[in-house]
Formats: structure tokens, sequence, C-alpha cells
């Protein structure tokens, strides 16, 4: 399959701390500076149990050039064989939990410019994922507006965990998820480790080695879990918005759709308003990211579809594979080449409607 290009469906930028303490609006500014403290560094979790400061400017300095500057990144993306790429931030991924709406929303609007004039450099090959704030929805749907409808971002993070007690499904939402049919923007769930938020394992470990390896595969099956069997029948409103989990693996999906499954089977009187298993509810509804090492791979193409399983390099993270992420996925003898024609390729084309043509290449 090395004649087979990759799209890459969570790449990621390491956008420069100064956009949120220099480029937002006048009116703000101040408050952002005071938030993100000396431009430097930016308390992500506080009191008993929530962990330490966290220096998330540094991160920047220590990734790869392409993360900062798009005329480094493709030469990157290039030795990949990866046609294209939507990205996301980095520290910008912590805007969705800020309780300040309207500063946060400035800081949002702040990081979607600099995504554009990021993915502006190549514009065949860069696009970008919007971020808003929903501590507000009203001012979250205006922020998805104009991402999306002016300044052409693909798709918009939502984080998976609760923000003001609201789960993902709670009914306050709805206008923000008519928005985003209504623009095509897929819903892209994307935890961040060390959130203001409540998060899976908090509560118990404030070591980055626990809080991370729980935080971003349990945020996703709550998250999941409360799509698939919400009351308030999320997915039968909104036909044609897409939901995807991303920065979890896919390992964790196999199991967990088998277990709702099984509870939907064996416990089908607490669910009444579920007509069908929760695994076919996420097969026409759902996608999911893998790393491209994942052993589980087959396991989660088998349940989810081949046609609901994307790619993802992380580039340009400690996690990512860099320059071995898309070979990976190639070289593998455990999935056939069509299926990975769809992972690698098809699949990501589709959910963010990339103007790449139908094969990719050099």
């Amino acid at each position: 399959m090395s004649e087979l290009w990759a799209l890459d469906a969570d790449g990621h930028v390491a956008e420069p701390w100064a956009i949120y303490t220099e480029e937002v609006e006048p009116a703000f500014q101040e408050a952002a500076r005071a938030l993100m403290g000396s431009g430097r560094v930016w308390a992500i979790q506080e009191g008993p149990g929530r962990g330490v400061p966290t220096d998330m400017s540094a991160f920047s300095a220590k990734a790869r050039a392409g993360g900062l500057d798009p005329a480094q990144r493709l030469p990157d993306m290039d030795v990949e064989q990866i046609r294209a790429a939507v990205l996301y931030p980095s520290a910008g991924l912590h805007l969705t939990t800020i309780p300040d709406a309207p500063l946060a929303t400035a800081l949002c609007r702040a990081y979607n410019n600099w995504i554009a004039r990021y993915c502006a450099a190549a514009p065949d090959r860069l696009f970008g994922a919007a971020i808003v704030n929903l501590f507000d929805v009203d001012l979250g749907i205006a922020e998805l507006e104009r991402a999306v409808g002016t300044l052409g971002c693909r798709g918009v993070l939502m984080a998976p965990e609760p923000v003001l007690g609201r789960r993902v499904d709670h009914p306050d939402y709805f206008p923000f998820y008519a928005a985003a049919e209504r623009l095509g923007a897929p819903i892209l769930f994307h935890q961040a480790t060390c959130v203001r938020l409540p998060t899976a394992g908090v509560d118990r470990f404030d070591n980055y080695f626990h809080t991370h390896t729980i935080s971003h595969p349990f945020e996703q099956m709550l998250a999941s879990a409360t799509l698939l069997t919400s009351e308030h029948e999320l997915l039968d409103r909104f036909p044609d918005l897409s939901f995807v989990f991303l920065e979890s693996g896919c390992g964790w999906l196999p199991y967990w759709l088998e277990r709702l499954d099984e509870h939907y089977e064996k416990l089908p009187h607490l669910v009444p308003w579920l007509k069908e298993k929760p695994s076919a509810r996420f097969r026409r509804h759902c996608y999911v990211s893998f790393d491209p090492e994942d052993a589980l791979l087959p396991a989660a193409i088998a349940w989810a579809g081949a046609d609901r399983v994307l790619f993802a390099s992380d580039y340009p993270h400690w996690d990512g594979m860099w320059p071995n992420a898309a070979r990976t996925v190639r070289e593998r003898t455990d999935v056939s080449d069509a299926d990975k024609q769809q992972i690698l390729f098809d699949n990501c084309a589709r959910l963010y409607g990339l103007p790449v043509g139908e094969a990719a290449g050099a």
C-alpha cells in the first residue's frame, strides 16, 4: 500500500502562546494576560488532588517546527505520504473549559483566526478544526458560524466532559447541534488532560502518567454512552450530524459497544426509548480515530465498520510516530487493503468534506 497517500483526521499545531495574549481583542487582553500568567504558565488544575500548574507554553518550543510553521509541516507530511491534514490546537484544547464565557470566546476567536492563517499557506492540504466555548451556548454558536461559515473550518471541537453539569445530550445544546448540522460541521470530541472540568481519573490521581492514561478513553466512553443511549433521542433529532471520538485510540470501542449492547439486550426496560442496539447507532452516526499501532484496530473495524474508523497522526505531539505513523498502518498485515483505503483516506475525505478527489497521491 505504499502508493496510497493518507489523510490525517487528527493532526495538531503548536500554536504560538502570543495569540492568547497579544491577538485577543483589546477589550479582553488584560483578562487574557491575567489568565495565562505572564504568557508562560497556565494553571490548568487547582485545589487538592487537582494536580499542579502546567507549563503549556513550553510545548511549542519542544515540538517539531512544522507544528508552528506550515512551510515546514508540508515536507514532514510528504515524508509520511500524507496528502492533507485536519488540524487541532494544543494549548487551545483547554479553551473549552474556561468558565468566563466572553473571555474564553475571545480566546477561541484568536485561535480560529490563527489556524485559518496557518492553513491558508496550503489551502488544498491544511484544514482547521474550530474551537468554541459552550459555557454560553449562544456565544459558542456565533463563533461556530463564524469559524466554519466564514473561516472555512471543517468541524468543531467539543469537550466530552460535562460543562456546568450539562452532559453532551443536554437540551441546552440542541441549538448548537442544529447549527453544526446546518453547516455540515461534525462534532469533534477531543479530551485534554488536566482541565478544569470534572474529568475521569483526577479525583484519585495527580500524576500525568495516570491522568493522561485514564482521561482520554474514559471520557470518550462516557460521552459515547451518553449519545448512544440518550433519552433525549439526540441522534434522531440530528440525523445528518456526525460525532467523532478522537485522541484515545480505538481499543476501548469494541469492548464498550459490546457492553452497551449487552445491557440493551438484558435491561431493555430501563431504556424503553431505545429501538436498536447502541452499536448500530454508532455505525450510523459516529466515527473513531485510531493510533497506528493499536492492537485492537481489526476489532474496532469489525464493530464500528471500516467506513467509521479514521487514521490520526497526532503530529507533532510526544505520542505521535512521525515519520512512521502512516507507514505503520500501510505495512500492517492484519488489515485488508480495502479497509486501509477507507481508514487511511476515504473516511476522512467524506467526514470533513475535503476537496482531495477520489485517490491520494504526490
